[in-house]
């Protein structure tokens, strides 16, 4: 009875998570109409190019579904780690749960985040995300919050460009600074290029012998290609009539009847004749069908991966 017990005890700990379909938005609950779910994407997107945040939004419809005795909280932490969300180093993620049929709602902040965080995290909740909610208006509460989150709690932490003219700056001077480096990477007064020229030795190779040895063997191949077709022209040059017994006279030519096509095969004609005496004679051949074009399969699409942070204890939950 007692190992019966500890299986049960440790199948009803286990919990099941979904798994994410996308690196920004899983909207499993379908809250998200087309056109906001595509913008809120390309924020996100941008926002992990530019700085390697990981914010992730996720819509449930109920949370018992995946884990109906744990709070909320601990349930937004979980997934949090199951998925992996944020950087490893700097555990900087963030997961936006939105639970419709709950009426609830869980900000988890990875352990990178402090205490302001915490407190940007409560404020978007009250200010952007339940007002909205409470109307209805799912979508725009999310998209709404989202930037919230972006402004008040990820630019504060990082320097993230806000304009497409700040990101070319940005790219610009970064590509200044790289080439500056690369100009100052001197030796003793010399370039990396003459100091790496000043130490390399010459160094003998078999290069030559190998080239040669390459070279006979293409020899041998071209003069095995030019014996057949000697002997092939030979051949024919040597072929009787079988009419008049003139050597050399006889010549065939080939002509499509019927076409192929990929679902039944074709008909030709091969015509052999003599110049001397005028001797012809037709054959028909079947010509093969012809291969479907199939499209290769698609590959299945990779499995989205995050980038291995840790859940923090901050964040902020709100219900409607």
């Amino acid at each position: 009875m007692s190992i019966v017990f500890i299986c049960f005890a440790g199948f009803a700990a286990a919990q099941s998570y979904p798994e994410p379909s996308d690196l920004s938005v899983n909207d499993f609950a379908g809250i998200i109409d087309d056109e906001t779910e595509q913008r809120l994407t390309e924020k996100l997107d941008a926002l992990r190019d530019q700085t390697g945040v990981e914010l992730v939004v996720v819509t449930l419809s109920r949370q018992d579904m995946f884990a109906p005795d744990i709070s909320l909280k601990k349930f937004g932490r979980e997934m949090f780690d199951e998925w992996g969300i944020g950087d490893d180093a700097r555990d900087d993620g963030i997961l936006v749960l939105v639970l419709r049929a709950d009426q609830a709602m869980r900000i988890t902040l990875g352990q990178g985040y402090g205490e302001d965080a915490d407190v940007e995290a409560d404020a978007a909740v009250d200010r952007s995300f339940l007002p909205e909610f409470r109307e209805g208006r799912y979508a725009e509460g999310i998209e709404t919050g989202v930037e919230d989150l972006i402004a008040n709690v990820v630019r504060v932490r990082v320097d993230v460009p806000e304009t497409a003219e700040e990101v070319g700056t940005a790219t610009e001077a970064q590509a200044a600074g790289t080439a500056e480096e690369a100009g100052d990477g001197s030796i003793g007064g010399e370039t990396g290029a003459e100091a790496a020229s000043a130490e390399a030795e010459p160094v003998a190779t078999d290069e030559g012998e190998d080239r040669g040895g390459g070279l006979s063997i293409l020899a041998w191949i071209g003069g095995g290609i030019a014996a057949l077709i000697g002997f092939f022209v030979f051949r024919s040059k040597t072929r009787k009539c079988p009419n008049c017994g003139a050597k050399g006279s006889l010549s065939t030519r080939r002509k499509t009847l019927v076409a192929p096509t990929e679902s039944s095969a074709g008909r030709g004609e091969r015509v052999t004749s003599c110049d001397k005496c005028g001797y012809e004679n037709a054959e028909s051949y079947q010509i093969a069908k012809l291969e479907k074009d199939e499209p290769e399969p698609e590959p299945d699409p990779e499995p989205a991966r995050f980038g291995g942070g840790k859940a923090g204890k901050k964040g902020s939950t709100g219900k409607w």
